[in-house]
């Protein structure tokens, strides 16, 4: 089985180098059997002719919207906010499973095109261990920021925030720059700093240990924490007499603080720069909250208001390993390769196919707003008339214009409002009506003539758009409000306007659109059309006059004593005047 493979660039991320495939990685897939095609991007740490020399097919930037359906997207952060559905297999971290900030706006995308998340961050194996991470890298670089930042804060005026970084060649490279950071650190306390790593047994830790030795520190001024001594409980005064604070752990639940604002008021606290290499800023079970902004390359640290010197700075940098661009992405690459080489039957293999699971577990917890009317790009989100060309929407908009001046007119007592109420119900009823007695007539015939194929509506919302209004008028004309004076003349008059203006509208709309809103239109010729908008107009006539009837028949003699009181009562003459 052949199977395409697209690699994206990482558009809109400008700072991010790194690659999810390697020119090694795609060279070995190509011999599996696989067509890779690859983005050209002038920020990927990779060469586009390295790519091409692999064997891989240079494709422009932002292509893989365009790929064939069964194309598996292969990327490496979460992709630009924007609204279209997504249809393809997406191989990516999202950040959308632990309720990240817009969680449900980046997983809907996936749901509306029927698409598949495959999240990087949950490929694991049999034991539930990650098959590949940046953990170690992000360890890695994590430090050495915390190291130099340090550094900084002593050799800088305390208010001189620290510089933009940029991504290394190599580890050596980053790793004489570290050095050369402590020791003018150390020259000014006379020691080196003490640096405490919460998750050190983990990928992210041991690389956050790692560059703290082999920047020079002594293994004693290295603390190392993990589960056992985490138990107890926060926050950790430990931490509060660290200089540095590492923090790599992978947040999965709600555990108590490590560290907040009233630890932070401790007159002996040592602490001078938290590192959170997990990056959990917008999670709501954040054991770090003492900072609410995300940091960047451009700007890597935020400050902490503390009452108390040393000032306290963050690094929440959510693509640290960028930093090692080369090294990060080969490692990652070679830890993934034995699972892409699976994806020809990646439904049966147990790792992808754990990750779908997850994907639709995750996808029936999003709250029905994720699927609502205006985030749900369609064809009709972007054309001229939006959803305005629907009969629908346009007695929905009347209904609630209708309902709204009824009830501020009952809590003001506004005879004039409440008049106004009473007119636009003269349209706004039969309309609905109408609208409910073609929809479901039409539906029970053929549900294709008046839902297009992309559509999937909810049995409930079908109903709250092509039922309830209609209920809800009719309620408030039976039992809420005097009878209508419109007599047949002026009705068919008020139908055969407003039919022949939503006629005129969505041919003009079609015009600018090149389709119909309604299937149906697009079976009928003009002439059929006409017929139909006419036999609206009439249908609409029939609904004003049997409303009356029946507000008749429902309110019988006390309705006629009512209207008779109204014509006698000179003192009623506000009332006639809301008839009339």
């Amino acid at each position: 089985m052949s199977i395409n493979l697209h690699l994206r660039s990482e558009l809109g991320k400008l700072l991010e180098h790194r690659s999810a495939l390697t020119p090694t990685t795609t060279k070995n897939l190509i011999e599996a059997g696989y067509h890779v095609n690859v983005e050209c991007s002038p920020q990927r740490i990779f060469n586009d002719e390295e790519f091409e020399k692999a064997g891989a097919t240079l494709v422009g930037e932002s292509t893989w919207r365009d790929a064939p359906k069964d194309t598996v997207i292969i990327g490496l952060k979460e992709l630009p906010v924007e609204q279209f559905p997504l249809e393809h297999v997406h191989v990516q971290f999202a950040h959308c499973y632990k309720e990240q900030r817009g969680w449900e706006t980046v997983l809907a995308r996936f749901a509306r095109g029927g698409g598949t998340l495959l999240d990087l961050e949950f490929l694991q194996d049999d034991r539930g261990r990650r098959v590949a991470a940046f953990g170690y890298h992000a360890g890695f670089a994590g430090a050495a920021l915390a190291l130099e930042t340090w550094a900084w804060q002593l050799t800088h005026p305390k208010n001189e925030p620290f510089p933009s970084v940029s991504s290394y060649p190599n580890e050596n490279d980053l790793i004489a720059d570290v050095k050369k950071a402590v020791a003018q650190g150390s020259e000014k306390t006379g020691k080196a700093p003490r640096v405490l790593v919460i998750g050190a047994l983990g990928r992210c830790g041991t690389g956050a240990v790692d560059l703290c030795l082999r920047a020079g520190l002594p293994t004693k001024n290295v603390i190392k924490w993990d589960m056992a001594e985490t138990a107890k409980g926060g926050p950790f005064l430990e931490i509060i007499e660290s200089d540095i604070f590492v923090n790599c752990i992978y947040l999965t639940s709600k555990i108590s603080n490590f560290v907040d604002m009233k630890s932070l008021e401790n007159p002996d606290r040592a602490l001078s720069v938290v590192c959170d290499v997990s990056a959990d800023t917008t999670n709501p079970n954040n054991p770090i909250p003492i900072y609410t902004v995300a940091t960047t390359f451009d700007k890597p640290t935020v400050p902490v208001e503390v009452n108390n010197d040393p000032p306290l700075t963050v690094i929440s940098i959510d693509h640290l390993p960028s930093l090692l661009p080369r090294e990060a992405s080969e490692s990652f690459s070679e830890a993934l390769l034995p699972h892409l080489l699976e994806l020809k039957h990646w439904k049966q293999n147990p790792v992808w196919s754990r990750s779908e699971k997850l994907y639709k577990e995750k996808v029936a917890t999003l709250p029905k707003s994720a699927l609502c009317l205006f985030d749900w790009p369609t064809p009709v989100n972007e054309s001229y008339g939006w959803h305005f060309q629907y009969l629908t929407i346009i007695g929905l908009a009347l209904a609630t214009v209708t309902f709204a001046f009824g009830s501020i007119a009952d809590i003001t007592a506004s005879s004039q409002l409440f008049k106004i109420k009473n007119a636009l119900s003269v349209c706004s009823a039969p309309l609905e009506v109408l609208i409910s007695l073609l929809y479901w007539s039409i539906r029970a015939i053929d549900k294709s003539l008046v839902m297009p194929e992309w559509v999937e509506l909810d049995p409930w919302a079908d109903l709250g758009f092509h039922a309830v209004p209609a209920i809800l008028l009719l309620i408030d004309l039976l039992f809420l409000s005097p009878p209508w004076t419109i007599t047949l003349l002026p009705s068919t008059i008020l139908s055969l306007v407003l039919a022949f203006s939503y006629w005129f509208w969505v041919e003009y709309c079609f015009t600018q659109n090149g389709w119909y809103p309604y299937p149906l239109f697009e079976v009928l010729n003009r002439q059929n059309r006409a017929g139909l908008f006419v036999f609206s107009a009439l249908l609409m006539v029939v609904s004003t006059a049997g409303l009356k009837a029946v507000y008749r028949w429902v309110n019988g003699k006390q309705g006629r004593e009512f209207r008779r009181k109204i014509e006698g009562n000179g003192k009623a003459e506000q009332w006639k005047d809301l008839l009339t």
